[in-house]
């Protein structure tokens, strides 16, 4: 068993491991009813918010799949019911922005997004989200501040020929195809960051971690001011009891992004393992506060009474 399936419940409910083998294969509508039939069983508190925050990636995913494939009832209602398990998800919170956007409905869109900046206020695609629908409103002066702050924070934008093609719309006051542009610049990511990541969680499920942190390491290099990547690369030195250099990936992405309960419980176990039991205490409080259901630190914290 890998480190996350400690506290992320592997080997405890049949019907959880075939959820994430299923979710692996990427056959996402059998891991969504295995879930859902794990939720149905006895389980303890965290095996039941593993299970919960499974079932809400999933649902996210397949909400992305059809609102990519333009099926916008479909996408709302996914995303809707994955937002039941995990309300303070800025990622699934702002994928229903989009879903709303793309119907037309602009004010709830725009407060949608609002919401995902308030969990993580330093989030580019939000901001930019944001700047599309100004833009569709016709506030010239918001969608340019907002596209401004996403360059700003994602510094690839700037090479984006869609993003380049928004801002002159923008300057030209062609507002509709300005947030058509600027849309799509939404949807563009670091082509070789998104790559090599693939490879390395590859690697990690393959339980090669020397090549997992090789792979992490030059996605880190490709993309660094992304926070995920960074608490993947942590996970992956903590795999390889490099820890000092997995706390250090764990702070940097507490640095992008404070609001990341995940990275503030990894860094928990990570200063516990270097016998820091006061910091750790702090890491898992504050990854409470930010996410109550988060595993690890109430994991941790249950083990602690």
């Amino acid at each position: 068993m890998g480190f996350i399936g400690k506290w992320y419940a592997l080997g405890s409910s049949p019907e959880f491991d075939a959820g994430v083998r299923a979710k692996e294969k990427g056959e996402f509508d059998q891991a969504i009813d295995h879930f859902k039939a794990c939720l149905k069983t006895r389980l303890e508190p965290v095996q039941r918010q593993s299970a919960e925050s499974y079932l809400a990636d999933v649902l996210s995913k397949v909400g992305r799949l059809h609102l990519d494939s333009g099926e916008l009832a479909e996408a709302v209602s996914k995303l809707e019911e994955a937002l039941e398990f995990r309300p303070n998800f800025a990622d699934i919170r702002l994928t229903y922005a989009e879903a709303l956007y793309s119907q037309g409905e602009l004010d709830r869109a725009d407060a949608e997004a609002d919401k995902s900046l308030g969990v993580n206020p330093d989030y580019a695609k939000a901001h930019l989200i944001k700047a599309v629908i100004a833009s569709a409103k016709g506030d010239r002066l918001s969608a340019e501040k907002g596209a401004a702050k996403a360059a700003e924070l994602s510094p690839f934008l700037k090479s984006e020929a869609s993003f380049d093609l928004g801002m002159k719309a923008l300057s030209d006051s062609q507002f509709e195809h300005a947030a058509s542009s600027l849309f799509d610049a939404s949807k563009a990511q670091p082509s070789q960051a998104n790559t090599i990541l693939l490879a390395g969680d590859d690697m990690a499920k393959s339980g090669n971690w020397d090549e997992a942190v090789k792979a992490y390491e030059k996605a880190v290099s490709a993309s660094p001011e992304y926070a995920d990547i960074r608490c993947r690369l942590g996970q992956a030195l903590l795999e390889l009891n490099q820890v000092e250099e997995a706390m250090a990936q764990f702070s940097f992405a507490i640095e992008i992004n404070e609001s990341y309960a995940e990275a503030h419980a990894l860094l928990g176990v990570a200063q516990k393992r270097e016998g820091l039991g006061e910091e750790a205490s702090a890491s898992f409080k504050r990854a409470l506060e930010l996410d109550p259901n988060q595993p690890i630190a109430r994991e941790e914290s249950i083990r602690s009474l």
